[in-house]
């Protein structure tokens, strides 16, 4: 649990600008830099799918881009999100994926669990994972407060050089499906 201004919470919470959380990683240097390490690195989670099986997938984060990305183990990228398309990060087994595939969630612990919501629309999509365990949940949690942060920080000149990377590997992308 992580606390927020005297309270208690365990929520990654996006109002406006501000991400609420007070994560057990703080702001210093050296933590930001073990934080990207983790990320570029990234690690393998059971993903819970609306129509499938969970599976196991390898979740990572292109600093150049700011998407979180998942693939199969050393596989082709299955699918992203953007980081700035994320608008809350919610602990525990609170999503339609779960209940779906719900003797499959039954095995894991719910202080593994967290959903994703992300989207510009008004309905947003989620994505509903299970961390190895409760350390890695909370790293990804509080991780990604922090990547969201800094993320609506950027100036201009950032969200162009970003904007470019993802077109660039785009095209890569649409080069090599063909």
């Amino acid at each position: 649990m992580a606390s927020y201004n005297g309270a208690t919470t365990d929520s990654v919470i996006v109002v406006g600008n501000t991400v609420k959380c007070s994560p057990r990683l703080d702001g210093k240097p050296e933590n930001i830099q073990y934080i990207k390490k983790e990320f570029i690195m990234g690690k393998v989670m059971t993903k819970f799918f609306q129509k499938r099986r969970p599976e196991k997938r390898t979740f990572e984060v292109v600093m150049e881009t700011r998407r979180l990305i998942w693939r199969r183990q050393m596989g082709r990228v299955e699918g992203y999100i953007d980081i700035s398309e994320i608008k809350e990060v919610r602990p525990g087994k609170n999503s339609r994926d779960f209940e779906k595939w719900s003797e499959e969630a039954r095995k894991i612990d719910r202080n593994l669990c967290f959903v994703i919501y992300y989207g510009s629309e008004f309905r947003l999509k989620s994505i509903s994972l299970a961390a190895s365990n409760a350390d890695e949940r909370h790293f990804w949690m509080t991780g990604l407060a922090w990547l969201l942060n800094d993320t609506m920080k950027a100036g201009h000149s950032l969200l162009s050089e970003r904007w470019l990377y993802k077109e660039f590997f785009d095209m890569g992308k649409m080069r090599s499906d063909t």
